[in-house]
């Protein structure tokens, strides 16, 4: 009966999950010391007019964003297979940086097959692909829910996610105070997002899929009292329950466990007004600062980050992809991948 009762709530709670699911990897964590921009020296004379020609002081935070070096492959199990890389798609020459997380799914990537030519390369699985267009840089990720689940309550305690992640270096040393602007840019486009035959139901009632940006902000001020407290930061682009996916908030609860806190912005606020429309390129541009300033105050108000300011935080990675919690068939296509932080002078 325990069993039973079990998988009845997990199912009850993928039913009501909310519009930005959290991923189940916790292992963004980095060692990078906090460290703090130097000043302008103050002049003697007015400061001259900025001229607008000349871009302003900025760190970009992810490297390797035309995709040229390839991809380290974690498992499908945390618990089993933890969080360091089983596999690569290496196709450069020098050091791989992204990760591929597959958490929950029922095939593995690590084991799949490789192709490696001059302008593309992907690793494919029975249910799941990566590929890049070596030539373009755009990075394809397609995943076949309808292969994932089947109608037994069981398929659904853990949904299939396919991400890529990268954990960031030289950016952690700074806090989000230090930065005037946080401008986070991605281009995209969802050229597939089908029913599988065993999802009868409307749309707003089917377990969704979900194409979403997450990034790590964490307190790593030792002299505060949140220290260690961790936020996922979402930007939220596709959930198929909805015509445009609404700003939410939540506790993790993945994989049945309470952890963090989950705040993702609505899909209004990074695409624009209107319904998503599957096709269509997007081109994302987005200050991340006054929301993850919202997101902070949010989640205060909620009983996490308790003692924890701009001034104590950092954004130590980020992850992007596709979680998919019911039978849907999916894919997208990503290019020009950036996250700058402009500095204060």
């Amino acid at each position: 009966m325990k069993k039973k009762a079990f998988m009845a709530m997990m199912l009850s709670a993928l039913l009501s999950f909310a519009a930005c699911g959290g991923d189940t990897d916790g292992n963004a964590q980095n060692t990078g010391d906090d460290g703090s921009t130097q000043s302008t020296p103050v002049q003697s004379t007015p400061t001259p007019t900025p001229n607008p020609e000349v871009p302003a002081s900025y760190i970009e935070a992810i490297r390797d964003p035309s995709f040229l070096q390839g991809f380290a492959i974690k498992g499908n199990d945390q618990a089993t297979d933890g969080v360091l890389p089983k596999a690569q798609l290496s196709y450069g020459d020098g050091n791989i940086v992204w990760e591929v997380g597959q958490w929950g799914s029922k095939f593995d990537l690590s084991e799949g097959e490789q192709m490696i030519l001059p302008a593309r390369a992907s690793v494919s699985d029975e249910g799941k692909t990566l590929g890049v267009n070596r030539i373009t840089h755009e990075l394809s990720l397609e995943l076949a829910g309808q292969l994932e689940y089947d109608e037994m309550a069981t398929s659904r305690v853990m949904w299939s996610h396919l991400l890529i992640e990268q954990t960031f270096t030289d950016f952690t040393a700074y806090r989000l105070n230090e930065f005037e602007k946080l401008e986070a840019t991605l281009d995209f486009s969802v050229t597939l997002a089908d029913k599988g035959a065993i999802e009868t139901q409307p749309d707003n009632k089917t377990l969704p899929a979900q194409f979403l940006q997450y990034f790590y902000v964490v307190n790593r001020n030792p002299e505060s009292a949140g220290y260690g407290s961790f936020l996922w930061f979402g930007l939220g682009y596709l959930d198929t329950r909805y015509e445009s996916l609404p700003l939410s908030y939540l506790q993790d609860h993945a994989g049945g466990n309470a952890g963090n806190y989950i705040y993702c912005v609505a899909a209004e606020d990074t695409l624009g007004k209107g319904a998503f429309t599957i096709g269509k390129q997007y081109n994302v541009q987005i200050d991340l600062l006054p929301h993850i300033e919202l997101a902070l105050k949010n989640a205060q108000e909620h009983g996490f980050m308790y003692n924890t300011q701009l001034s104590d935080c950092v954004i130590t990675g980020m992850n992007l992809g596709w979680e998919v919690v019911g039978a849907w068939n999916v894919a997208a296509k990503v290019k020009n991948l950036s996250l700058k932080g402009f500095l204060k002078e």
